[in-house]
């Protein structure tokens, strides 16, 4: 039951706090940080993608958008599904709960796959969250783990070289650790 509770509080926070903080994090782009930043060849790891954002986005080669967000925070902030299919741009939604929350296993994994998908195009994918700092972070984690065979620390390390301003909570990072010792440590 402290589960359900816990499942709970952290929907309803997520509600409650979404605007504030997309507009914290808005107003820090103006300041301080970049709202997306290339990965690498086929990641770009970046904030919610604002109609704002969407000139600098494009020019990045981007042939998919990976979605970590719930629905009711893309639901009038982005381009939907067919208005970036009307710009030949596949957008996979995982929905995911923001604060203290981390991908399911089986997200992560078809996070991975659809990157790699775009990949053989020779387009990029763009991964986002709210603030591209922690859901789409640990799947990009994941996703670097993945391709290179590194280890949790340095796929965190990479990713943090490219966007010093990445911050995952406790669960986030688990969950990262849980893939590698599922995933590339067996292998």
């Amino acid at each position: 039951m402290p589960g359900f509770f816990l499942e709970l509080f952290a929907r309803i926070y997520s509600r409650v706090f979404f605007y504030p903080s997309l507009l914290f994090n808005y107003l820090n782009r103006c300041e301080t940080r970049r709202w997306f930043d290339r990965v690498d060849n086929q990641v770009v790891l970046g904030a919610l993608p604002l109609r704002t954002f969407l000139p600098d986005i494009y020019n990045e080669n981007i042939g998919g958008v990976l979605t970590m967000n719930e629905s009711f925070e893309i639901k009038h902030t982005m381009p939907t599904a067919d208005e970036w299919r009307a710009r030949n741009i596949i957008q996979r939604h995982l929905p995911t709960v923001d604060f203290f929350r981390a991908p399911t296993q089986e997200n992560i994994q078809l996070g991975i796959d659809f990157i790699n998908e775009i990949g053989l195009s020779g387009k990029s994918v763009y991964v986002h969250c709210k603030a591209g700092r922690g859901r789409s972070t640990t799947v990009v984690a994941c996703y670097l783990m993945d391709k290179h065979g590194i280890t949790p620390d340095e796929a965190v390390m990479r990713i943090r070289e490219r966007r010093s301003h990445i911050r995952m909570c406790a669960e986030q990072m688990n969950a990262v650790r849980t893939y590698y010792r599922q995933n590339i440590q067996q292998n």
